[in-house]
């Protein structure tokens, strides 16, 4: 692992390739794995002008070599398609952030095969979640589920998939929500041509995002390599821009805006997109009840199971279980909180 941080930060040089033996390179090759740690492309990058490692064997430069090609392969049909949303968007008269990899690959990183993504994440504003799912529709994506976002699916070779946010991540320990003003006062238009009509988050605020997607979302234990390389690569985000070798965010977060780092789920000051005092930034259970009205029998019942029963590992990030025997009254008490915040909007 460490060889892997070290390769893929440009210091290829300081690891002791002599002391790899078949178990070792095998491992390496399989975390540089565009779905495992995501930095095969990167590892290659470094090695491309033929410095390999004489210790490394030919499978494991040629999987690296196929890493970055397939990534750029990808990339190249993922910013095809997002060119045609972005256009629609703006047609449509619909504010949209890019977030994540689609953002970051043609921002941060030297080239597109270098930042692997599985798909587009978009970010709206809650009153606009409607109208952003019809844009979608428009440019053949069908809704395929939704539950903390909605995905949407467009089933060509290969599949491209969407996924439409309203929020940014699960509410903190606290039972905050971050001020989702303050992520758009910090949109600003693309500057690229790959994302032209689109917004991207300035580095602070897309900071704040990552920190909190990786610390909370994925309870700071499901982080990735890449994502690390992500923070690095971000202006302001690390020396020489390097991937920190002190393992995964702290899981964490406090949100900025407030001396003690939170503001309420709810405010009455939040603007609307027009700068009225009054919209609602929370993820409302209306707004998604009215998005539920587009999926299919079968995906509503999946989204309902979802959210009754999401997997212990997310139970575990948002609440102190201490002991599995404590696990059902935790279910309980999020069918408690939902049942509360059902009524509040009511």
């Amino acid at each position: 692992y460490e060889a892997l941080c070290l390769a893929a930060s440009g210091r290829a040089g300081e690891v002791g390739w002599g002391r790899f033996g078949e178990t070792e390179w095998r491992l390496f090759g399989r975390l540089a794995h565009p779905h495992a740690e995501g930095v095969g492309p990167l590892v290659y990058w470094a090695f491309r002008d033929g410095s390999w490692p004489a210790a490394m064997p030919g499978t494991v430069r040629r999987l690296l070599r196929g890493y970055y090609y397939n990534t750029l392969a990808n990339n190249t049909v993922i910013y095809e398609q997002l060119a045609g949303i972005l256009a629609a968007f703006k047609s449509a008269g619909i504010p949209v952030v890019v977030l994540k990899g689609a953002a970051l690959a043609v921002t941060v990183y030297e080239d597109i095969g270098l930042r692997p993504m599985g798909d587009i994440d978009l970010l709206v504003r809650p009153a606009r979640l409607r109208p952003a799912m019809r844009v979608l529709h428009g440019c053949g994506f069908d809704l395929h589920k939704i539950s903390v976002h909605a995905q949407h699916l467009r089933d060509d070779l290969p599949p491209v998939m969407v996924e439409l946010h309203w929020g940014l991540v699960i509410r903190d320990a606290a039972g905050k929500l971050p001020d989702m003003d303050w992520f758009w006062d910090r949109a600003v238009p693309a500057s690229v041509p790959e994302l032209a009509g689109g917004l991207v988050l300035a580095p602070e605020a897309h900071r704040v995002y990552l920190t909190a997607h990786s610390g909370m979302q994925h309870a700071g234990f499901q982080g990735r390599l890449i994502w690390e390389r992500d923070l690095c690569l971000l202006p302001g985000g690390g020396a020489a821009g390097q991937v920190p070798e002190n393992g995964r965010p702290e899981p964490t977060f406090r949100w900025p805006g407030e001396p003690n780092g939170h503001r309420p789920a709810t405010s009455a000051g939040r603007r609307g997109e027009d700068g009225a005092a009054g919209e609602e930034n929370d993820e409302s259970p209306s707004r998604i009840f009215d998005a539920l009205s587009l999926l299919g029998p079968v995906t509503r019942l999946s989204f309902l199971w979802h959210i009754l029963f999401p997997p212990r590992g997310y139970i575990r990030s948002r609440y102190p279980v201490r002991t599995g025997i404590r696990l059902p009254y935790y279910y309980l008490l999020r069918w408690l909180e939902g049942f509360r915040r059902l009524r509040a909007h009511e």
